[in-house]
């Protein structure tokens, strides 16, 4: 399922270091649910420019659609709130 195959790719924060500064820009407005047409206006860029950064982000972070995106990063955000929490538990314990 969608989740699964997802959550296989999410562990590795290091994929997002792939993205270029321009990769990582289009990424986030994406999990931000904007559309291309809105992404073009905020960066000053072409829908094509914007399709075309898009198709770069999924290749480079495995995944094939824009749910399958906002999915992967959802998980990610899941992952370093339990990090998070477990850090935030761990200090009182010295």
């Amino acid at each position: 399922d969608l989740a699964t195959g997802v959550k296989q790719s999410v562990g590795s924060g290091d994929l997002i270091d792939q993205l270029t500064a321009r990769e990582r820009e289009v990424y986030g407005l994406l999990c931000a649910g904007l559309s291309n047409r809105q992404i073009a206006e905020i960066l000053v860029l072409s829908d094509s420019t914007v399709k075309v950064h898009a198709h770069h982000i999924y290749d480079k972070l495995g995944v094939r659609s824009r749910t399958a995106l906002a999915v992967r990063a959802a998980l990610e955000r899941s992952d370093q709130a339990t990090l998070a929490t477990r850090d935030s538990d761990t200090d009182g314990d010295s």
